[in-house]
């Protein structure tokens, strides 16, 4: 009869477990006992004979008393089922077991991405590869600052620039939410034999353990650490002693007595758990919780997975930063972007600041921040064998881009950079035959203004640095041309791990810069730039606003010019001329623009026929300009100025420039006069009324097109706009500027007849 109830129970229980498997006897049987045992008895029997398929497929004992009620009253079978009327002793129906075959919960599991099913009583979890996540490794997930769940690892290659044989120091930031778990771990071999160490939570103390070949030793933190905070820990060993230091706290040393003083460690370093159990105390448990950062001795480790990374891989690890990017954390255009395992950063567009971009800021000399970036108009073909880079730079940190542009935005073909090391600023170009590499001999100041300039010519590359000692390099191979295709980049890139390999870029600029020069063409930093992320003003002068009645404050290294609008002067601009400028006196960054037709007509066309006085002492300086407002080579123009100490005139009428020098010396501080007559292609300079010199252009144009104006002493971006003919305005007074002409001669009124005028002061 015991055998019988049994079978009835077999059968009913198996019937029963086929339509509610897929609820794991939670639920509809949420009372049964479930024991899994191993399949017992000669070929597969039990005793009484009944046949248990031999299959790797569990099996279950159980009790039949406490089923539900509705499959029998009191727990019982009922005699009345279609079984027949069976009856038996409570003790029967009682003590009776059944034996009920499950299937393995991984079989109609398929986990996505390599992932691996891991049975885990009757529910089933899928062992995730790093990079991937979700219930069945679904979900695709970049990992920058790993999160464990107690059954996780990552592990990384032990870099050849590591050496920790005879000591090493290791620091590891990172936050628990258990009070056991593997931090970091090292070994010398796969199995728990030779040296090994382990940094681990182990009942919420901090617990450093190693072995250089004989028994362990450890150092054990003095209290427990505090959960869901971040702590900091840092491990020194040196031979066979070590310290440990957590949260800059006291520091706990032990020394390894009668053993060997090296460490060998050729296995891989893991973090947040580990494959052999038989190493830790710990039982092999895992961290829950996040590691922000695992540095030994110099060496950062990138958590990210390789290649971007250096984490070869990992099972069931997440990202701690998830979440922290909400849709609306920046405004304006801006873009979130994780900084931390707990921190964001909004990376906002150029002209808009704030925590969430909400400011809008009025930039004058640009900062950067490590993570920001400016892009201009890349160098072209142009730029196949020659360019000229320069700037004025404060950087605050050692480290950062400077300059990139190259041929393609994914790292491959040329490219050039500008890019500080360890201070030493470092110039790289690529013809396609290998990386030239030249260093400055010496660091950049942090945190005050230098000057960096660089030239490339064909293979050969020259570096300044504060206009102290050329440093020359040579690229290798025989190529001589580079393409360029991508944008200019200064202070950054948008993506580091799209630029070119043999440049060695890792980190933007932290610091700031106030002057660009491309070809010795001064660059707006602010108005010229295409684009741009996170910018923001430095801490200078001008950012403060110094200049009063809308004058224009300009940088010039940790001092300011104001440049004063026309009946103003003084350091800020903060005084008003109360008599009229008769004679101006113009100081090198001052000018009068006039647009009056009256003027032009006479200065432009077949003719021109001008006279001015004249006193300086200086040797440079412009002194009248009329040409195109976008300036080329083949542009018309013409300019009368002082270089090298004599006068100088220059004309282009579409066929070529010429020019023209008298060789009296003017700039003794005297008045001089100087005329300049043109008919068509032919132009004589007479000066005091004396030394006649006349100069005749090519080709068959003779009229002069220009459309910018007529500049009386210098003009706002000179080296732009006059392509580096001239890099200073006249410094000295100018009067009597007359223009003739067959209809009749104008005296232009110097300071009252301009449109527009700059740092003008009474003449002396």
């Amino acid at each position: 009869m015991a055998c019988y109830n049994i079978l009835i129970g077999l059968i009913t229980a198996s019937l029963l477990f086929s339509s509610c498997y897929s609820q794991r006897w939670q639920g509809i049987l949420p009372n049964v006992a479930k024991k899994s045992f191993d399949v017992i008895g000669k070929d597969n029997q039990f005793e009484d004979g009944i046949d248990i398929d031999s299959t790797e497929e569990s099996a279950f004992i159980v009790d039949l008393d406490t089923f539900p009620p509705e499959f029998g009253s009191g727990g019982e079978f009922s005699g009345d089922d279609e079984f027949g009327s069976g009856s038996g002793t409570d003790e029967e129906t009682t003590t009776a077991s059944a034996v009920i075959e499950t299937k393995d919960p991984c079989d109609e599991i398929t986990c996505q991405n390599e992932g691996v099913c891991l049975r885990e009583s009757q529910n089933f979890r899928c062992r995730c590869p790093l990079g991937t996540f979700g219930d069945l490794c679904e979900e695709f997930i970049d990992i920058s600052y790993p999160q464990f769940y107690g059954h996780s690892y990552m592990y990384f290659e032990k870099p050849v620039s590591i050496n920790m044989y005879d000591a090493f120091e290791m620091t590891i930031k990172f936050k628990a939410m258990d009070r056991d778990g593997i931090l970091v771990f090292g070994s010398q071999m796969e199995s728990p034999r030779g040296d090994f160490f382990s940094l681990e939570l182990r009942d919420g103390m901090i617990e450093f353990r190693f072995s250089l070949g004989l028994p362990e030793v450890k150092i054990t933190s003095k209290s427990e650490i505090d959960l869901m905070d971040w702590h900091t820990v840092t491990i020194k060993r040196d031979n066979n002693i070590a310290n440990m230091v957590i949260d800059g706290g006291e520091r706990l040393t032990i020394v390894a007595e009668d053993t060997y003083r090296k460490m060998s460690l050729n296995q891989k370093i893991y973090i947040g758990g580990h494959t052999v159990d038989a190493y830790h105390k710990n039982e092999g448990k895992g961290l829950t919780g996040c590691i922000e950062e695992l540095k030994i001795n110099d060496y950062i480790f990138d958590m990210r997975q390789t290649p971007l990374g250096d984490a070869i891989n990992g099972i069931d690890v997440g990202e701690c930063s998830s979440g922290l990017c909400m849709a609306d954390a920046c405004v304006n255009g801006g873009s979130c972007v994780v900084t931390s395992a707990m921190n964001y950063q909004c990376l906002c567009q150029l002209g808009f600041g704030g925590v969430s971009c909400e400011l809008e800021l009025d930039l004058i000399v640009p900062s950067f921040g490590g993570y920001s970036y400016l892009a201009f108009e890349g160098l072209n073909k142009k730029h196949l064998t020659f360019f000229e880079l320069s700037m004025i730079v404060k950087p605050h940190k050692p480290n950062g881009v400077l300059a990139y542009c190259a041929q393609t935005s994914d790292g491959n073909g040329d490219f050039v950079s500008l890019n500080l090391v360890n201070g030493y600023v470092e110039f790289r170009f690529d013809c396609g035959s290998g990386p030239a590499i030249v260093r400055s001999s010496e660091k950049l100041d942090l945190n005050k203004w230098n000057s960096v300039a660089i030239s490339r010519t064909g293979r050969d590359a020259v570096l300044m640095v504060n206009d102290v000692g050329e440093v020359k390099g040579m690229s290798p191979g025989g190529f001589s041309q580079t393409t360029f295709k991508t944008d200019l980049f200064i202070g950054g890139v948008p993506n580091y791990d799209n630029v070119a390999s043999k440049a060695e870029l890792s980190v933007g600029m932290v610091g700031d810069i106030q002057r660009l020069k491309i070809d010795g063409f001064p660059v707006d930093l602010v108005n010229d730039a295409l684009y741009g992320i996170g910018i923001v003003n430095a801490n200078h002068h001008c950012t403060n606003q110094p200049c009063q009645n809308d004058a224009v404050c300009q940088a010039d290294y940790d001092k300011h010019k104001c440049h004063c609008h026309l009946s103003y002067y003084g350091e800020n601009c903060e005084n008003e001329h109360d008599i009229k400028i008769e004679v101006p006196m113009f100081s090198g960054m001052s000018y009068l623009k006039f647009t009056d037709t009256n003027i032009l007509k006479r200065l432009t066309g077949l003719t021109t026929d001008i006279t001015m006085d004249f006193k300086t002492v200086s040797n440079e300086g412009l002194m009248l300009w009329t040409g195109q407002d976008a300036m080329t080579s083949s542009s018309d123009f013409m300019s009368l100025g002082i270089q090298n100490g004599v006068l100088r005139l220059s004309y282009n009428l579409g066929s070529g420039e010429t020019s023209v020098t008298a060789n009296t010396s003017i700039n003794d501080g005297e008045w001089h006069t100087v005329s300049v007559s043109r008919i068509g292609r032919e132009a004589k300079m007479t000066v005091d009324k004396k030394e006649i010199v006349s100069a005749v252009t090519k080709g068959s144009l003779s009229y002069l097109n220009t459309n910018n104006g007529m500049f009386i002493g210098g003009m706002n971006d000179i080296e732009a706009l006059t392509l580096n003919r001239y890099y200073a305005g006249f410094q000295g007074c100018i009067r009597n500027v007359e223009l003739a002409s067959k209809v009749g001669t104008v005296v232009v009124e110097l300071v009252g007849g301009a449109q527009e005028g700059r740092n003008i002061h009474h003449c002396t």
